[in-house]
């Protein structure tokens, strides 16, 4: 049983005065060897029996001081070993708290990494979420990136156009003629909407069901130069991670031109989003050895 510090304090106590006992015995013990030397090496008892009464009572003494001595040396002996018994089960209790305490600490960072890794499944969740949902967009460092790589094209005209009705393709068509705008060498035309209905009713019964086109479609005539830009635009949005195509207008009665027509929003991540899908993969492949 541990004891308590008020227990603790008064084994103390007690060791001291038995040690105490101890040092009072020895000096006994010195006096009765004292005694024997003066009664059997010195003339101050002058007669026999006096020496022999100085002798016995000197024994005695001496017995007495090695009695208290070996009293003394097992009392703190005994206390001492209690003392060290308490210090020792002391040690253990805090050892194994310790190891209590160090257990429940790994549980809880057992729980707090499976806390940890539940936040980042669910932050990885909302991410994939946001990716095939998220409208396209450039950003203002991007409009300069894509005015930057157009500028060599000069006193070429480009139309915008978009579904009135979708605006998501209107807030991503206004972001790509703002981006041609920061060219400063092409004549841009600020973005229409335009109403895109599929037909339907009794004359389309049995026809084959149509899907509308998604992503971005650069159309130009079949001049080099229209050509060439149309290819520049569509390049651009690719790098950036937008589905864009490049197509040839066949009329040939219309002035050299480019149209870009920005349709609803492909399925599946865009910009950053598919880059970063894009990325990843590839870094999958590698690890692999594929």
């Amino acid at each position: 049983m541990i004891l308590t510090d008020s227990e603790v304090r008064s084994l103390k106590a007690i060791l001291n005065w038995w040690e105490w006992f101890g040092y009072v015995s020895t000096a006994i013990v010195f006096l009765g060897c004292v005694g024997e030397f003066i009664a059997e090496f010195t003339r101050v008892a002058k007669r026999e029996e006096s020496k022999h009464k100085l002798s016995r009572l000197s024994l005695i003494i001496l017995i007495l001081g090695i009695a208290g001595e070996l009293l003394g040396a097992v009392r703190t002996s005994q206390l001492s070993g209690q003392l060290i018994a308490n210090i020792e089960q002391r040690a253990g209790d805090a050892e194994q708290r310790a190891g209590e305490a160090n257990k429940l600490a790994s549980e809880n960072e057992k729980e707090a990494e499976g806390l940890r890794k539940d936040a980042e499944s669910e932050r990885l969740a909302r991410i994939k979420i946001e990716a095939r949902v998220a409208w396209r967009h450039l950003s203002e460092g991007q409009k300069v990136e894509i005015g930057t790589a157009l500028r060599h094209f000069s006193n070429q005209g480009v139309s915008f156009w978009y579904n009135a009705a979708d605006i998501e393709a209107a807030m991503f068509t206004a972001d790509i003629a703002e981006a041609a705008t920061k060219a400063g060498t092409l004549r841009v035309y600020a973005p229409g909407g335009v109403m895109k209905a599929q037909e339907g009713g009794h004359g389309n019964l049995g026809k084959p069901i149509e899907r509308l086109e998604t992503g971005v479609i650069v159309a130009s005539t079949s001049d080099t130069r229209s050509c060439s830009l149309a290819e520049a635009i569509m390049k651009e949005l690719n790098v950036r991670g937008f589905d864009a195509i490049a197509r040839k207008d066949p009329r040939t009665d219309v002035a050299p031109q480019v149209w870009v027509n920005v349709e609803p929003r492909p399925e599946g991540p865009q910009g950053e989003f598919k880059l970063q899908a894009a990325r990843e993969t590839k870094a999958k492949k590698t690890a692999n050895g594929q």
